[in-house]
């Protein structure tokens, strides 16, 4: 090669230096957007790791090397950022005023069974009912079981 070299004129060696030092460019510039590449995978695959195997508290924390963004406002645009939030959450959401089960009607029949808790009630006294109502059909016929439960306690 060193014959070849020789026997090239000085255009023609300026030309494959300039060709040379093109190429050499091109490959730094490939090299820096690999490495970046493998630094961006590097990072991905390594808070991967930590969401993965990581202790709780060691979990989705942020890089400390990492910058923040530039979100800062004029203090103008920021007021009427928030007047803009008042005004989307300034109403109450009034909640449906529902009590339960709607009465059944007062008209019907109603059958009532009394339950009383079963052994020795010689030393209790009586606290409280608790009432279950069911409408029942029979055929052409509406009527109301009501279930009567007595509660005991020791006095």
């Amino acid at each position: 090669m060193e014959t070849a070299l020789e026997n090239l004129s000085k255009e023609d060696l300026l030309k494959m230096v300039s060709s040379m030092s093109k190429e050499n460019e091109l490959l730094h510039q490939e090299r820096d957007i690999l490495s970046q590449e493998r630094d961006y995978l590097k990072a991905q695959v390594e808070m991967l790791q930590r969401m993965q195997f990581g202790q709780k508290r060691e979990r989705f924390e942020g890089d400390p090397n990492q910058t923040f963004l530039p979100f800062h406002a004029e203090p103008a645009e920021a007021e009427q950022q928030l007047e803009l939030i008042k005004e989307k959450i300034g109403y109450v959401r009034q909640r449906p005023n529902h009590k339960g089960r709607a009465k059944l009607p007062a008209h019907l029949p109603v059958e009532e069974i009394e339950i009383h808790p079963e052994g020795d009630l010689s030393e209790m006294v009586c606290i409280g009912q608790e009432i279950t109502e069911e409408l029942e059909c029979e055929p052409a016929k509406f009527y109301i079981k009501r279930y009567i439960r007595y509660k005991v306690s020791a006095l």
